[in-house]
């Protein structure tokens, strides 16, 4: 499954910044110079995330991301959290485990519902990480 998949990979990498998009989704140029830059001048923070736009099938971005400003309350509500806008460190992982395999759609949702339930803060980022998504092409045409 997904997070089966997902979880191979993190486990066959050794790098310290871990993310992951889909195969359907694209990074905007320089994002992973930005992530990267980040934490390498914020050693104390784990994760973090920023804004991302749905785009259609030829990459024109036709609505944004909701995402907002971390709250561990309003995440229990909504996932405000576009997954490929998401990275962490590796010892997330090690302090936190992989995603839940028993899961076929949610999998992030969770991760990230279980590693704020656990006290990890996220930091948003409005204007660093701008990362494109295409989750679904626009389905009905004007």
């Amino acid at each position: 499954g997904q997070a089966d998949a997902v979880n191979q990979g993190i486990r066959a990498t050794d790098g310290e910044i871990i993310g992951w998009i889909n195969s359907d989704d694209i990074y905007y140029l320089g994002a992973i110079a930005k992530v990267v830059n980040f934490f390498q001048t914020h050693p104390q923070i784990d994760i973090i995330y920023g804004m991302a736009d749905h785009i259609d099938e030829e990459d024109n971005t036709f609505e944004s991301y909701p995402t907002e400003p971390w709250n561990f309350e309003r995440l229990k509500k909504v996932c405000f959290i576009c997954q490929p806008a998401l990275f962490f460190r590796r010892k997330v992982v090690e302090s936190y485990g992989l995603l839940d395999e028993s899961l076929s759609y949610c999998m992030d949702y969770e991760y990230w519902l279980r590693l704020g339930r656990a006290g990890v803060f996220f930091e948003f980022f409005e204007k660093i990480i701008i990362i494109p998504l295409c989750l679904f092409s626009k389905l009905i045409k004007d």
